[in-house]
């Protein structure tokens, strides 16, 4: 047999045994290796299912449509959303990922801080993480010194007769031509005035819950991760919730235990997510936790709602705790609430940071964004309607538009501070550049006069 011959033996029979490969392949599920693309639904038909055949690297690309689906992953993968039929061109947001109110809709953890998971191009909705719990986390950490107890006398305080004397007075300005900004300002305040009032009168007609879990705390209502690298962007995350009865961080997204510079929340729109109902709420759009290097930027947080009747709310928008190095620049954080409830507790309570708080932060820069109509609470004590730092060192805060943000709406027996910005036990700050006009610590006084209200700008 001569060498010619051989080869080409050789070949054929190569050949045959590759096709044998493939038919034995054909009838089991793909098997893909890393770096692979994987297509949903031509692949599988559920996002889980392509999670659990994936492998560290691969991509998966989500046609549009609604997924109802409570979602896993503890691998580093790409999980984009938005292709039209031939996956050829995005739509973010067009792929929905509905978790019904089941559970979470993403929960993220991995085995090593800086394994990187992308999430890009979803709407991610409806999850409720109540019962759930946290990881470790600090037990609803202070975030101010500021609040004070309340000496409420019996029969001087209520939601209609506040609410009814406010209307009336700015009714009188507006009919004298003094309201600040005219007739469109008037109607836009009285429409914020409905909102913020009917939230507070619903959750005042709700009973308590019954069956409340055996946990203390839940996170992360639409996206929970922890000891991961989460890369999230071009997304919208709305209407989620991170507990009913219990206290609650992150109500629409929990980032815990990161990588160093291994958080990136980018170009998305987080709106219409709560911490907690009943209890004490923390981050009611994002809550970051130990997140060294963590970049917010080119983010809209819009009507999200940190503690709707509990006795404490801190971040309304945005809340950031025990971390450093962490940028925050070019978002708009607007009617943001930390505090929404109307009870006020005896030891103190109220709202921090209506539209963000920055806690136990080194080296924080802010700049560039805007703070519109945040409130830090509706009643009760507050500190920060707009932005509330405490305990932070090397911050830069520059280039903002600070813009008519509330400390309180109805004004307790307590004093009120920043209705701007609060800067509390900050060592080493530079604030440069800010526009910050039409902010107001407190709405609606007592008619006692006891409560003080300081720096309507900033404190």
């Amino acid at each position: 047999m001569n060498r010619k011959f051989q080869l080409v033996l050789i070949s054929i029979c190569a050949f045959v045994l590759a096709g044998l490969l493939v038919l034995a392949a054909g009838s089991q599920s793909p098997a893909y290796s890393a770096g692979t693309t994987i297509k949903v639904p031509d692949d599988y038909s559920t996002i889980q299912a392509a999670i659990n055949a994936a492998s560290g690297g691969d991509t998966i690309m989500v046609k549009s449509g609604t997924y109802n689906e409570n979602l896993s992953i503890t691998e580093g993968i790409t999980l984009t959303g938005g292709w039209d039929a031939s996956f050829v061109a995005q739509t973010p947001g067009d792929s929905v990922i509905d978790g019904q109110g089941a559970g979470r809709v993403i929960s993220i953890t991995c085995a090593t801080s800086d394994t990187v998971v992308t999430v890009d191009g979803f709407t991610i909705a409806n999850g409720d993480a109540s019962g759930l719990g946290p990881p470790t986390l600090p037990e609803s950490p202070q975030a101010s010194s500021l609040l004070s107890a309340v000496k409420l006398e019996s029969g001087s305080d209520s939601l209609s007769d506040r609410l009814a004397a406010l209307q009336a007075s700015a009714a009188d300005l507006e009919a004298r031509g003094l309201y600040p900004g005219g007739q469109a300002a008037y109607q836009a305040a009285l429409a914020r005035l409905d909102k913020l009032t009917g939230r507070a009168l619903n959750s005042q007609n709700q009973p308590a819950g019954v069956n409340a879990p055996a946990v203390s705390a839940d996170a992360g209502g639409g996206i929970y991760s922890w000891n991961a690298s989460l890369h999230l962007s071009n997304s919208t995350i709305e209407w989620n919730t991170a507990s009913q009865a219990n206290n609650g961080y992150g109500g629409g997204v929990f980032v815990g235990q990161a990588a160093p510079y291994g958080t990136v929340i980018a170009n998305n729109l987080i709106q219409f997510n709560t911490a907690s109902v009943e209890a004490n709420g923390n981050g009611g759009g994002v809550y970051l936790y130990q997140t060294p290097g963590a970049l917010v930027e080119e983010n809209q947080f819009r009507d999200n709602v940190a503690s709707q009747s509990g006795d404490v709310g801190v971040g309304g928008g945005l809340n950031v705790d025990d971390s450093q190095d962490v940028w925050v620049d070019d978002n708009l954080l607007t009617r943001n609430t930390a505090q929404a409830g109307w009870a006020c507790p005896a030891q103190g309570g109220g709202g921090i940071g209506g539209g963000a708080q920055f806690h136990s932060v080194r080296y924080l820069t802010i700049t560039n964004n805007i703070l519109r109509s945040n409130l830090g609470a509706l009643h009760c004590g507050s500190s920060g309607g707009g932005l509330h730092v405490y305990i932070a060192e090397d911050v830069n805060i520059s280039d903002n538009q600070v813009v008519d943000n509330w400390g309180v709406l109805f004004q307790v027996y307590t004093d009120d501070y920043g209705g701007g910005m609060s800067l509390e036990t900050v060592n080493g700050i530079k604030v440069e550049g800010n526009e910050v006009r039409g902010n107001t610590t407190g709405m609606s006084s007592l008619p006692s006069g006891i409560q003080v209200s300081y720096g309507g700008g900033i404190f």
